[in-house]
């Protein structure tokens, strides 16, 4: 049940968020409001830290999508998307610092992906790809 208990850690992370106004997980098209956070798991690796410990790391996408129609490129770039995606590093960072989860010791590091725009019937899109990764440490 990590995947669930997870998932759940995020969302619950990402409510915190005030100028975060809808959460999806998994892939979706269907945004109704901006700035929206899209996320899912993405990979699993798993290493041997020592004879009776394993590290298992969890890797999920993010992406943090802000739109409108009425702001230009450099609006969305320069000032409503960094602010978004510093809001949640900085949520992150406070949310995510080695605690435990289902009795694993955990850690969450956020790197960042690509930044790009799409044009959508609803306007310009700005979107920035987060990689979430999650490393738990368990006892054989």
């Amino acid at each position: 049940m990590i995947y669930s208990s997870l998932i759940d850690k995020i969302e619950d992370t990402l409510e915190k968020i005030g100028s975060i106004k809808q959460i999806i997980v998994g892939p979706s098209e269907l945004i109704e409001k901006y700035p929206c956070v899209v996320f899912y798991p993405d990979s699993f690796d798993n290493d041997f830290a020592s004879t009776a410990d394993n590290f298992k790391i969890y890797r999920f996408k993010m992406f943090i999508i802000v739109g409108s129609a009425q702001k230009s490129r450099e609006d969305l770039f320069g000032t409503i998307l960094p602010k978004a995606v510093d809001d949640v590093i900085a949520q992150f960072d406070e949310d995510w610092d080695a605690g435990n989860i289902e009795g694993h010791r955990a850690w969450a590091l956020l790197n960042s992906g690509v930044w790009g725009f799409s044009k959508t019937d609803k306007g310009i899109e700005a979107w920035a790809e987060m990689n979430v990764i999650i490393r738990l440490q368990t006892t054989n």
